[in-house]
């Protein structure tokens, strides 16, 4: 029944998405690109749980749970949001909501499906890139992005991980982010 109720959430919640031709008219948790975390929570809190896995300081992120300080997460078992480190405004460069599955990773692929085919008629005028897969060190990603024609993108991605010494659970990740940050992602945070 659970799982059925999350996916008319994530359905009709997706739906407010219609149409959207700017990455910035799509929200998570009715955050977005160019929000301001100061909305939320004050710096110093910002400061405070900043996470430090990144090896380049450039941009930050912050992992909020339901219920931390004033975000009201309905959907999502957390949301990563990411600035740029010395912006005093904290304005998001990336929102992402994570749907842990643990012991479950095919209902991850089944959600990314849906997700992908829901996206699909959101963002009519841009084709979903195919499928890809990744191996990882601690795993694989399977994912697929939607890429506007200012490059900004909206990812799904099911990450599935390896059995190990490690605390990490198969999730659902939905992501909006802007170029700038992707970019920095794949050519400098972790070198």
């Amino acid at each position: 029944m659970r799982v059925f109720i999350v996916v008319l959430v994530l359905i009709f919640s997706l739906q407010s998405w219609t149409k959207a031709d700017d990455i910035r008219d799509f929200e998570i948790e009715g955050m977005s690109i160019g929000d301001s975390l100061l909305d939320y929570m004050t710096k110093e809190e910002i400061i405070e749980i900043r996470e430090d896995y990144y090896k380049d300081d450039t941009y930050s992120s912050i992992t909020i749970l339901p219920n931390d300080y004033s975000f009201n997460i309905s959907f999502y078992d957390a949301l990563v949001l990411s600035y740029k480190t010395n912006d005093n405004k904290f304005l998001l460069k990336g929102v992402a909501g994570i749907i842990r599955y643990k012991e479950n990773i095919n209902e991850c692929y089944n959600k990314m499906n849906e997700v992908i085919n829901t996206l699909t008629t959101v963002f009519p005028n841009i084709s979903p890139t195919k499928i890809n897969e990744a191996n990882l060190t601690l795993g694989k990603i399977t994912y697929s992005n939607f890429i506007f024609n200012s490059k900004d993108k909206v990812t799904v991605k099911c990450s599935e991980y390896y059995k190990g010494d490690h605390n990490y659970i198969d999730n659902l990740r939905l992501a909006i982010n802007k170029k700038e940050f992707t970019d920095w992602l794949a050519d400098i945070a972790y070198k």
